[in-house]
């Protein structure tokens, strides 16, 4: 009770203080009475005067341990009170509430179960999470390097064909000029193999054309068969495809 701790506090000075002069009252008892071995004129002096022996005259000083003591009892007393009031009150403040008191502490105990089931639900929920989250960043950490490693890849690849593709258009830029002339050279030599064989295909058969009509003109002279030579004439003068004949040269 902190209430009583100043009154406690007194009361220890008191025992100590009542203690101290019931120690001083022994030690003085146990000291030889010196006051008694005293001269005689003295004593005669003292019985001329009667007045001061009378106890009646002289005030009767009461002793300090008995003061003390007095206290300390008092002090007790009031203490024993105190603390008969305090366990009162208690008791009055706490007895017409026994039962909801009771209720709310069981209250409040399922309370605390619940929460703390809650608390160990939450803690495992976390843990669970925490190892998700974890293997979510080495998911994420293990695709940041396979997405760094195909971007390497596709550098050095661009590179390489950038590098080859430059080597062919340089080579082709080379022998541009080579290619197409060689191939022009091929046309033109095409070209005069299918002239020069048009030539020799269309000269001898007119030349021949022409002999045959005129000997046959000298020679049979008859009326009979000038319509056999004209026939003979105009089939053979007939009308020469140059392109079809041209088409079916070239291969």
């Amino acid at each position: 009770m902190p209430f009583l701790s100043p009154s406690t506090g007194s009361s220890d000075g008191l025992v100590e203080s009542f203690l101290h002069d019931m120690d001083a009252l022994d030690h003085n008892a146990l000291k030889p009475n010196t006051s008694k071995v005293t001269p005689l004129p003295k004593k005669r002096k003292q019985a001329t005067h009667p007045s001061q022996n009378n106890p009646q005259t002289k005030k009767k000083k009461q002793p300090s341990w008995l003061k003390r003591k007095q206290e300390l009892e008092l002090l007790r007393q009031q203490t024993q009170a105190m603390e008969t009031r305090v366990v009162y009150l208690q008791m009055k403040k706490t007895s017409p509430s026994d039962n909801s008191h009771f209720f709310n502490l069981q209250k409040e105990k399922t309370s605390a179960l619940v929460e703390k089931q809650r608390c160990i639900l939450a803690q495992n929920e976390n843990m669970q999470l925490r190892s998700k989250l974890q293997y979510y960043m080495r998911q994420y950490e293990a695709l940041q390097l396979a997405m760094a490693t195909g971007e390497y890849q596709l550098k050095e690849l661009q590179r390489v064909l950038s590098g080859t593709l430059r080597v062919e258009l340089g080579t082709l830029r080379a022998c541009r000029t080579h290619v197409f002339d060689m191939m022009e050279r091929r046309l033109d030599a095409r070209f005069h193999k299918l002239e020069y064989a048009y030539r020799a295909m269309y000269q001898p058969m007119t030349s021949i054309d022409t002999d045959n009509t005129d000997e046959k003109r000298r020679t049979w002279g008859c009326g009979v068969y000038k319509a056999g030579a004209a026939a003979f004439r105009g089939k053979n003068h007939l009308e020469y495809h140059v392109d079809i004949h041209r088409r079916r040269a070239i291969p």
